[in-house]
């Protein structure tokens, strides 16, 4: 629905002759950065440390700190991957699962996402705030040692 919203808004503009800025409402990347930080570094310890066959293997390749530019704006990445713990991939993938669940929803007040894919070894979850300004996607495939890949992003916000 609130796709459909700024799009009705934008034709308006563009048929009226007028431009709208690309970050023109939401919070500033200086509101919104800091929390990102945070909740990227929760998510991702927590996780780590829960399910990393070796957390020390862990790779944080964008860290959720710096500035990218972005129509207009700025906006905030995060990507690292660890390896999955030991274990039968079932047993890995359902305790995950419920851990990735818990951490979105209980501890952070994230809501989980459509088009979260559970299909065959895999999962992926995905989660906004309740703004959505920040989102995330977990990919895991619970096999011993394939890595478990974790993203995240702002939307591009006005600086």
């Amino acid at each position: 629905m609130r796709v459909r919203r700024r799009a009705g808004v934008a034709a308006i503009a563009v048929a009226a002759g007028i431009g709208l800025p690309a970050c023109s409402s939401g919070p500033s990347m200086d509101e919104l950065g800091p929390q990102f930080e945070e909740d990227a570094d929760v998510l991702f310890t927590e996780l780590r440390d829960s399910y990393a066959q070796d957390p020390d293997a862990a790779e944080v390749t964008a860290d959720g700190s710096e500035n990218i530019s972005c129509d207009g704006g700025m906006k905030r990445e995060f990507d690292a991957t660890f390896p999955m713990r030991e274990g039968d991939t079932a047993d890995n993938l359902d305790y995950f699962t419920r851990s990735v669940v818990m951490a979105y929803e209980g501890d952070l007040a994230y809501t989980m996402t459509e088009g979260d894919d559970f299909s065959g070894t895999e999962r992926t979850y995905r989660a906004t705030n309740d703004d959505e300004t920040i989102t995330f996607e977990i990919n895991a495939t619970g096999e011993p040692g394939s890595d478990v890949v974790f993203s995240g992003e702002t939307v591009c916000a006005s600086t």
